[in-house]
């Protein structure tokens, strides 16, 4: 499948069709005249002579999908239209002016999300999620999809739908069901958007867990080489970040590990300290604190130590991030619960879990929720195995894979360290 795409891909981009497409972009011009035309001859000519012209004009709004000036010519020319269907009544008016006026709304709808998904990822980019906007965001532009009659603007609903999904708590789950459409909808997104491939690629090499390994890792190279090709090179750390995804997901954690190595080149090399710099270095901190606390738990007894560095490169680093007291708050609980500090562990757990009170599904709730029922169980909480098994059934890249092994490990250690300290 992925070469079929690639050679459509190939073949698209430099096609004839491809090349038109893109001087041919809807001009408005012969549009205007015609609704400058009809207006001035509603001045000049009997209503009934023109019926055919009104009927053109109609056709040609429809093609252009520019219901505004079909809006505006009706309010301008409301007696004219009293005279050409007076035989037919107001209903046939109000027909169209509704129809007019729905498919308008739906493009002013469509508008209206580019930019509130803009704003949305920029507070994202500094750890201001709103879990509630985007999920609205998703839902409707999931909405205007089942509404929308033209490949164009389906193909930049599906874009919409990606870019709202991954700034939720569970993108993997609210793009499950349209992964399919992103396979089968990717030329002729490439023949509207050329520039949108990779970011598509980069989404499914993510989100796709059902494809498997191999498949994740060829759509993540292919989009990889676009970026090489293009010497962006601020993209490369965020390959390396997805590719850490894939192998935690398929239980490689040292290869999982070898390329958050690689991560930590690419983002030195860049030597920046722009917000997407240190967001990156944000994100390699937080999957190493991960990964640390599970070889932990599995017996190596340096990552404890080690963890302390990440904590301080976070804190450096993401001064900008909202979020970030919390973050720290629970990586210094992992720690302390490798140090066998329990007690320091369920108060940092704990607290962090007061604060995500307000994103249920954030995959860091379930580690508080865990740790708080494992340390302290009550018959007020839910158990650790069903907080375990709510966290398993997310089916989120990483977070689902590395959380639930550290689940799984962590009774005996905690067990093991209890013994110790009686």
């Amino acid at each position: 499948m992925l070469a079929e795409i690639d050679a459509q891909i190939g073949v698209i981009l430099n096609s004839e069709e491809f090349k038109f497409q893109l001087a041919a972009e809807p001009g408005l011009d012969a549009l205007f005249r015609e609704w400058s035309g009809l207006s001035q001859s509603v001045a000049m000519h009997p209503a009934l002579s023109l019926t055919s012209e009104l009927d053109h004009f109609e056709q040609s709004v429809k093609e252009s999908d520019m219901p505004e000036l079909q809006l505006l010519f009706y309010r301008m020319h409301a007696a004219f239209l009293e005279e050409v269907f007076v035989k037919d009544g107001p209903d046939a008016v109000l027909e169209k002016f509704n129809q007019a006026v729905l498919r308008q709304s739906q493009l002013q709808d469509q508008f209206r999300i580019g930019f509130s998904l803009l704003k949305q990822e920029q507070l994202s980019a500094r750890g201001l999620r709103d879990e509630e906007a985007s999920q609205l965001l998703l839902e409707e532009t999931g909405r205007l999809l089942t509404l929308e009659p033209q490949l164009r603007n389906r193909c930049l609903l599906l874009l919409y739908i990606a870019r709202a999904a991954v700034l939720t708590a569970t993108p993997a789950r609210n793009l499950s069901v349209y992964l399919d459409f992103f396979g089968e909808y990717l030329p002729q997104i490439l023949l509207f958007r050329p520039d949108a491939g990779r970011m598509v690629q980069r989404m499914m090499a993510t989100y796709h867990l059902r494809a498997g390994r191999e498949q994740r890792l060829a759509w993540l190279e292919m989009a990889e080489a676009e970026a090489r090709k293009l010497d962006l090179h601020d993209e490369r750390p965020d390959f390396r970040f997805i590719r850490c995804m894939i192998e935690t997901d398929e239980g490689r954690v040292d290869a999982a590990l070898t390329a958050l190595n690689d991560a930590e080149h690419l983002i030195y090399k860049a030597s920046s300290r722009s917000l997407a710099s240190r967001n990156n270095w944000v994100l390699l901190s937080e999957y190493r604190t991960l990964l640390f606390t599970l070889k932990g738990l599995e017996g190596d007894t340096a990552m404890a130590g080690q963890m302390t560095l990440l904590q301080q490169l976070a804190e450096d680093m993401g001064r900008h991030r909202h979020e970030l007291s919390v973050m720290m708050l629970e990586w210094k609980s992992l720690q302390s619960l490798l140090m066998g500090d329990l007690e320091d562990a369920l108060d940092g757990f704990d607290r962090a879990k007061t604060y995500r009170k307000n994103t249920p599904l954030h995959p860091w709730m379930y580690i508080d929720r865990y740790f708080s029922s494992l340390l302290a169980p009550s018959k007020k909480k839910p158990s650790a195995e069903s907080i375990a098994l709510e966290l398993q059934q997310q089916g989120e890249p990483f977070y689902t894979a590395v959380m639930t092994e550290i689940m799984k490990r962590s009774p005996a250690f905690v067990t093991s360290k209890k013994a110790l300290q009686s």
